[in-house]
């Protein structure tokens, strides 16, 4: 599993500050840290909830009349809550405003991440996450990030909002038509 230590390494290293294999001082690991926390509640504050409860299934915002097995997370107001009882959703049991939601959900307190913490994300974010950062962090070191460092933070920020920014459908307002023009199709030989 990528702890935070490895993703806070491999910034370091993606900002060409640290030589290969070297390891990161106990003061810039801290501060590295401390940078992907940040990272992380910043995200959350833009739709993109990563942190949910470890063995959790990540449904994304919670719906009314949807299935939910036990152990699936969803976002709602802001905060992550994990079922702790298959049921079907309603108005019953929603969470954090119903009277009986607490029987239904478990509000998932989200922690800091610690050093040697696993970061929550799967291996194939792992790349993106560290540029991310490298990027986040590189005033702190005076470095401005490469070219190539930058095109791999965007990349994986578009591949965690994808992943985890849930989006709402698109409903078709079909009382919006067009209406056929008078004067189109334009005919050239015989202009009106």
């Amino acid at each position: 599993m990528t702890t935070a230590r490895t993703i806070v390494t491999r910034a370091l290293g993606e900002l060409m500050y640290l030589a290969e294999n070297e390891t990161p001082s106990a003061k810039m690991m801290a501060d590295g840290v401390d940078a992907l926390n940040a990272l992380i509640a910043s995200w959350h504050n833009e739709g993109i909830i990563v942190l949910y409860a470890p063995g959790t299934t990540w449904k994304g915002d919670r719906t009314n009349n949807t299935n939910y097995a036990v152990n699936e997370s969803v976002a709602r107001s802001g905060c992550t809550y994990t079922c702790s009882v298959a049921h079907t959703s309603s108005l019953y049991d929603k969470p954090g405003s119903s009277a009986n939601w607490s029987s239904y959900w478990t509000l998932y307190a989200e922690t800091p991440l610690t050093t040697d913490g696993t970061f929550p994300l799967g291996a194939e974010h792992e790349r993106g996450v560290a540029s991310i950062l490298a990027v986040d962090i590189s005033p702190m070191f005076n470095i401005v990030p490469s070219p190539i460092t930058l095109q791999k933070a965007s990349a994986g920020k578009t591949q965690l909002m994808a992943a985890y920014m849930p989006i709402a459908p698109v409903r078709v307002d079909s009382g919006l038509t067009r209406m056929p023009s008078q004067i189109w199709p334009y005919n050239i030989d015989n202009p009106i």
